[in-house]
């Protein structure tokens, strides 16, 4: 049992890791943006202590540190979203929305009479952006968007920060996450909802390659990290090291779900057009002694069963 205190906590993976701490008996505050919509965790609202903050707001962020006294933080806030402008404003606003923040909870942190004993951060494979895979921590990032571009300048950071801070800190670069409660904004969960409302659906891209990890084991990561302290390392991948095609994955779809194949078409593309996203998972064997446990077929079963049970009422067709 810790006290916790965790970022970005009402969001797809957050909400997942607030309800595990909940769970095996932590004291948990979320700092959440004061227009969050709370709604994920909201049977969890009488477990949990609950701050609207901004993460850039320094006497808010310090009065809510002192409030918590954290044992350890889970920083997983980050916008990931940004609209490509002419103007360059998509990465002046990641700027505001990813490093600044970090740098806000970072310094709050580390001014604590009692500091956390671990910080763990969620990163993301976009870090490397254009780079050859399979990815490994020690290979020379090219971000190709303002989110990858925003959060490996947060990774570096914090990286330079180490040796001035009172805490361990590591930053959990993790692959393409997914589950129950995803937002349909995804590929996967549209994929399920039109199967399972036997809509049609159109793969646009179904050559490309994707790391695929179920959000239990990206929370079991992320709480290894934390529990390893001063001996985790400060950058680690966090995936499975296997990338199956989108063709692939609709097949898997449709067999969890028992949809027509007709309900899914696949768009025409070229072999030389395929994309493929991968980790090199030998950094999380060897110095978290940690693999994921759910593999591909397991995990989409699993998140085909809890759409079933909580699916609205209503239709839906798009593309992806």
């Amino acid at each position: 049992m810790a006290r916790v205190l965790i970022t970005g906590a009402t969001g797809f993976i957050g909400s997942h890791l607030a309800r595990a701490c909940v769970v095996r008996g932590d004291d948990v505050t979320l700092v959440v943006r004061p227009s969050s919509d709370l709604a994920r965790v909201s049977d969890l609202s009488a477990q949990l202590q609950i701050h609207r903050v901004l993460l850039t707001d320094q006497p808010a962020m310090h009065a809510c540190m002192k409030d918590a006294q954290p044992e350890v933080i889970f920083h997983l806030g980050a916008r990931t979203r940004f609209t490509k402008s002419q103007d360059l404003s998509d990465f002046a606003t990641s700027i505001d929305d990813n490093l600044k923040t970090l740098l806000g909870i970072v310094s709050a942190a580390a001014t604590l009479p009692a500091p956390p004993s671990a910080f763990v951060r969620a990163g993301t494979i976009a870090e490397y952006g254009s780079v050859a895979p399979p990815y490994r921590e020690d290979m020379r990032e090219a971000p190709n968007s303002a989110y990858g571009a925003s959060l490996l300048a947060g990774t570096q950071f914090l990286e330079a920060l180490r040796p001035r801070l009172p805490f361990a800190t590591s930053t959990a670069r993790l692959a393409l996450t997914y589950g129950p409660g995803q937002s349909r904004d995804f590929l996967l969960p549209s994929l399920i909802h039109t199967c399972l409302n036997n809509e049609l659906f159109i793969v646009a891209r179904p050559e490309d390659r994707r790391d695929l990890i179920h959000v239990s084991d990206v929370v079991s990561a992320l709480l290894r990290l934390a529990d390893l302290e001063h001996a985790a390392p400060g950058l680690v991948n966090i995936g499975t090291g296997r990338a199956p095609t989108m063709r692939a994955l609709a097949k898997l779809v449709i067999n969890a779900t028992g949809a027509s194949p007709d309900v899914i078409r696949f768009g025409d593309q070229e072999e030389d057009d395929v994309v493929e996203l991968r980790i090199d998972p030998t950094r999380q064997r060897q110095q978290l002694q940690w693999s994921p446990r759910i593999d591909l077929e397991e995990g989409v079963a699993m998140t085909v069963d809890d759409a079933r049970a909580t699916r609205p009422n209503g239709t839906n067709r798009r593309s992806a």
